[in-house]
């Protein structure tokens, strides 16, 4: 529950009733200066008290609007009034207008005054109360009378702030019944509100008015969990799905429901207009599609081929939007499809067109604006390219042609067209925990959804597999990123059909460990590695007895996690700052268990960027601080966050960028010298969302009997790579140097022109990431291409190539 003030005010008396479950032993009242954006300006709190005033509402009533409050008869008992604006408007009881029984609810409001008036309650009906996840059927009538603009008069469920029955009514209506079934989600924003919403765009001082009557809230039961995992084969002959057992939720679980779509399916399309090719009613941008902007307004064009010919993909228009400064912006339209008993599944297929485009997600499509149902980005300049995305469309949701994400920065210019949205089609279903699907195609590619469905019809939300029957050239690698640090295990993707992997480790060129295994993750014996060493590695795939080409070649630096530690999370900190919120130890940010692309982590510390927390290592007795970074799993969106870790005025370390959904990274930091070591979270320019922590971070002694001054350094002289790559504008080269030496490091164009000196001196033995931002040797930004850049080291040099994609 919250009460908000904006711009500048005099001292203002808030009240906020709050309810307190029967585990709850203490109540936390946050002042807060912002809700996770970038918010300017000073506050000030003063007189704060708690007090208790009673037992509270626990079950929803009054839904007809017969009874009036103790204290004041003509206002309806159990609901609570709010409002966004200075002038409240009124709520009484009406028994002159109502759709049953004797009385209804009426809301009114000055139509020349802009704002809301609510009515809510915060409860479920008796005798479950409200469940996190479960399903509620919500109902009512509603009447309206000179309701002009804004939202106009509907219900709204609180902890999404949707639509009930996506609908919401204007001008002059008879009662009109509104009904949907709906899924809580547990929030701090509460749950049902009867709205009235209107702008000042009319002028005049007709009273808007809206009734409500027979308002029901009717328990369905909770359904079925999202499955957890789904793993796939394929023999040749078929693919055979495997799946984490569903947990029940009210009901027992009946059966398993698998649905099917072929790649660039687009049969069945439920979008409207997806072409763009229908006009709205203004003519002025396409039917069935809207935009929105975060900050300041994009430029949104309905394109038509007269005026740039050649702008479309097919027929005589597209849509495109442009933005010179940076933030996040889309073309969206909502889509609640008929789902029938057992919800929808569908694929979003479009094109996308982009002009200098670059920060976050680039240009792309998604089930949404802030989760990971996203097609991969585009970035730079390219011609319509398709891209298409899975998702689950239960309870609907937008369709969105997406200039980056919730909370990120993008620049350029893009255009969409031919954006489709089709239906998976019901293949079976299952008792067990397994399908096997014999009507496949080799070399095409599969999306297969499975649902838990329980013995009343209940379904749970989808868990969404890509199966992939093109045998790949080579195997994909996934962790760790090259040059990062870990305690020897090495994952990659699956590959369809194959009957093993053939992973091959080289320390200086000579393999040190290679064996065959079955899974698509190892972790390396600990007696051939050594610590703080650099070794490369690469993974063949085995398929019918043949070995396929080798993948990349990736390096990592063995890391021994130590038998005696500190969690800093029980230690005292000297200094605390945190972006918003407070911050929070062996938790997230938000209060959830810290988690970083689905592994959990019992402790650390769970910020929200810009941050910093100091720790007084001269207080200590330790050699070394180690921890994994990434950004928390709470949070989908922004341009993510880079870490810095610093001891005294001195920084030791700095990471890339880390996004939402990216494995986290192991650092590991000498903090032998030094008095003060400051952690530090920067939020790289972002509009919020930047949620992330050091997980699992220790202070620990070096072992008995080893060298301090060798533990850390290099054993060998290596230009490990750059990251991000491709990358726009900047990018990371990282370099290890064994002993210390003169070195040059160079950029040249694909003509062999050198275009740029990005070091040049002398350099002691350790590791090094250098900061290049693709400006040549006059300060001019350089363009789109293939670089290649060289370390010159003492006898070392060595050539690697990267792109820069503006």
């Amino acid at each position: 529950m919250t009460s908000r003030l904006c711009e500048t005010n005099d001292w203002t008396y808030v009240e906020l009733e709050v309810t307190t479950t029967e585990e709850a032993s203490t109540i936390e009242v946050h002042c807060k200066l912002g809700e996770g954006m970038k918010i300017r300006g000073t506050a000030w709190y003063d007189d704060i008290t708690l007090e208790e005033v009673g037992s509270a509402l626990v079950y929803f009533s009054n839904g007809d609007f017969e009874t009036g409050c103790a204290d004041d008869p003509t206002f309806p008992d159990a609901w609570e009034m709010d409002t966004n604006n200075d002038d409240k408007g009124t709520c009484v009881l009406d028994d002159a207008v109502f759709h049953g029984g004797a009385k209804s609810g009426r809301l009114t409001y000055p139509i020349n005054h802009k704002g809301e008036i609510i009515i809510r309650q915060d409860a479920g009906p008796y005798p479950d109360g409200l469940v996190d996840g479960a399903l509620y059927t919500i109902s009512g009538w509603i009447k309206t009378e000179n309701v002009t603009g804004g939202r106009g008069a509907c219900f709204i469920t609180a902890f999404d702030n949707h639509n009930v029955g996506n609908t919401t009514l204007h001008d002059n209506t008879d009662w009109t019944y509104i009904e949907e079934t709906v899924v809580y989600q547990e929030t701090d924003w509460g749950f049902l509100r009867c709205y009235l919403g209107v702008d000042s765009t009319t002028a005049g001082s007709d009273i808007a008015k809206a009734w409500f009557d027979d308002v029901n809230v009717v328990f369905v039961g909770k359904p079925p969990a999202t499955l957890e995992e789904i793993n796939a084969d394929y023999d040749g002959s078929k693919v055979t799905l495997n799946w984490s057992a569903s947990e029940a939720g009210s009901y027992d679980i009946d059966y398993y429901l698998i649905r099917k779509i072929t790649q660039n399916d687009t049969v069945g399309n439920i979008k409207e207009n997806p072409g763009f090719e229908e006009p709205n009613d203004n003519a002025d941008f396409a039917a069935h599609w809207t935009t929105w902007s975060y900050g300041t307004a994009a430029n949104y064009a309905w394109v038509d081929n007269e005026d740039e010919p050649g702008a479309s993909h097919s027929g005589d228009f597209c849509v495109s939007m442009d933005h010179s400064t940076g933030g996040w912006r889309m073309i969206y339209g909502h889509l609640s499809p008929t789902e029938g008993e057992k919800g929808c599944d569908a694929l979003m297929r479009g094109f996308i067109k982009t002009e200098n485009v670059a920060g976050g997600h680039g240009a792309t499509l998604g089930f949404g604006y802030s989760s990971g149902d996203f097609a991969d980005g585009l970035y730079g300049t390219n011609d319509y390219t398709v891209r298409e995305v899975a998702g689950c469309l239960d309870g609907g949701r937008f369709i969105s042609c997406l200039f980056g994400t919730a909370g990120e920065q993008v620049t350029g210019k893009a255009y969409y067209d031919d954006v489709t949205v089709a239906p998976f089609d019901s293949i079976g279903i299952s008792t067990t925990l397994s399908f096997e699907d014999s009507d496949v195609v080799p070399d095409t590619i599969y999306y297969y959804s499975v649902r838990a469905i329980d013995v009343t019809g209940l379904y749970s939300p989808s868990i969404i597999i890509k199966v992939d029957l093109n045998p790949p050239d080579a195997v994909t690698l996934l962790t760790p990123e090259d040059g990062f640090r870990t305690l020897g295990a090495l994952s990659w993707e699956k590959v369809m059909g194959a009957s093993g992997y053939f992973v091959d480790v080289k320390k200086t060129g000579t393999t040190v460990w290679s064996d065959e295994v079955t899974e698509t993750s190892v972790t390396i014996p600990v007696d051939v590695l050594d610590e703080d060493s650099t070794y490369t590695w690469t993974v063949q795939y085995i398929k019918n007895s043949n070995y396929y080409a080798i993948s990349e070649e990736r390096s990592f630096i063995y890391t021994i996690w130590p038998e005696t530690y500190d969690y800093i999370s029980d230690l005292t900190e000297t200094y605390w700052q945190n972006g918003w919120d407070t911050g929070k130890k062996d938790q997230s940010n938000d209060g959830n268990p810290i988690t970083i692309a689905g592994v959990v982590y019992a402790k650390g510390l769970g910020m929200h960027a810009p941050s910093e927390v100091h720790y007084p290592i001269c207080d200590y007795d330790y050699d070394y601080f180690m921890s994994y970074i990434g950004h928390d799993d709470e949070a989908n969106g922004g341009n993510g966050v880079i870490f810095i870790v610093a001891i005294d005025n001195d920084t030791v370390f700095v990471s890339d960028a880390k996004k939402w959904g990216v494995a986290a990274e192991l650092i590991k930091i000498d903090i032998s010298s030094g008095d003060t070591l400051k952690l530090i979270m920067d939020d790289d320019d972002d509009m919020g969302y930047d949620h992330a922590d050091w997980a699992d971070p220790i202070f620990y002694l070096k072992p008995v009997g080893i060298d301090n001054q060798n533990v850390l350094l290099p054993t060998e002289t290596e230009l490990v790579g750059n990251y991000p790559n491709p990358f726009n504008p900047n990018t990371h080269i990282v370099f290890n140097l064994h002993e210390a030496t003169k070195i040059c490091i160079n950029v040249y164009n694909i003509l062999g022109q050198k275009v740029a000196t990005i070091a040049d001196g002398n350099y002691t033995a350790g590791r090094y990431e250098i900061d290049w931002n693709a400006k040549n040797n006059m300060g001019v930004q350089l363009s789109s291409g293939v670089y290649f850049y060289e370390l010159k080291a003492g006898n070392y040099n060595k050539v690697k190539k990267m792109i820069l994609m503006r």
